[in-house]
């Protein structure tokens, strides 16, 4: 994997608690921490500096032209017209994966960003290497992957009726989400929201979750 996503943890442990008691492997590879699913992995960055990021590690990055990038560590920074910080390291990330197993939340469906402009958006990461794979821009979502099946969906404002932090990540687990729903609540772990607007019966079969960096978690139905 050259495609993560970073998540601060600054002085605690809470971050890595979270992620655990969801079923995700936590391991230490080259004085990092991480936990991972076997689908996304995510750095648990401790730096007080640290952010929320999407990092990708390339043989040699160099300043895209449609977007502005400035120089950071090992590589660039800058931000997606949503706001989601992007880095772009040098070199291939250094990492011994550990076995892992599918994490309590399912099917992992990539990461969710509303843009208030999908074209805007839609070149940013083009710029990138990512490419669309699904959707349109009149239906107002496009699914994006990179050549490292890292996965992105946009959104314009409007398309989804529920709160939506950005970024999200997001999974997938058509029929089975009730099931997976009742885990969770058995966890006692706090349900940010609880959507029902689906369906006529008023059954809650979607969720939001939010980890301790405040990164939100869709877990739907579809």
């Amino acid at each position: 994997m050259n495609s993560i996503v970073q998540i601060p943890s600054p002085k605690s442990v809470a971050c890595k608690d979270f992620y655990t008691k969801l079923g995700f492997t936590s391991f230490t590879s080259f004085s990092k921490n991480y936990v991972t699913d076997g689908s996304i992995l995510i750095e648990l960055n401790p730096d007080p500096y640290s952010r929320p990021a999407v990092k990708l590690y390339g043989k040699d990055w160099k300043e895209p032209l449609t977007s502005k990038f400035i120089p950071f560590k090992d590589g660039l920074l800058g931000q997606d017209p949503s706001g989601v910080w992007v880095m772009l390291l040098n070199g291939d990330i250094k990492i011994e994966l550990p076995p892992s197993v599918p994490s309590l939340l399912g099917n992992y469906a990539g990461i969710s960003i509303e843009c208030l402009s999908i074209e805007q958006s839609l070149k940013f990461w083009h710029s990138l290497g990512f490419n669309i794979q699904n959707g349109t821009v009149e239906q107002g979502w496009i699914g994006l992957n990179n050549s490292d099946g890292f996965t992105l969906s946009l959104m314009k404002p409007g398309v989804c009726p529920h709160l939506f932090i950005n970024p999200s990540l997001t999974y997938f687990n058509g029929e089975n989400n009730p099931k997976i729903i009742d885990k969770i609540r058995k966890l006692d772990i706090p349900i940010l929201e609880e959507i029902d607007i689906f369906n006529k019966e008023g059954i809650i079969d979607n969720i939001t979750l939010l980890d301790p960096a405040g990164i939100g978690i869709f877990v739907f139905n579809d």
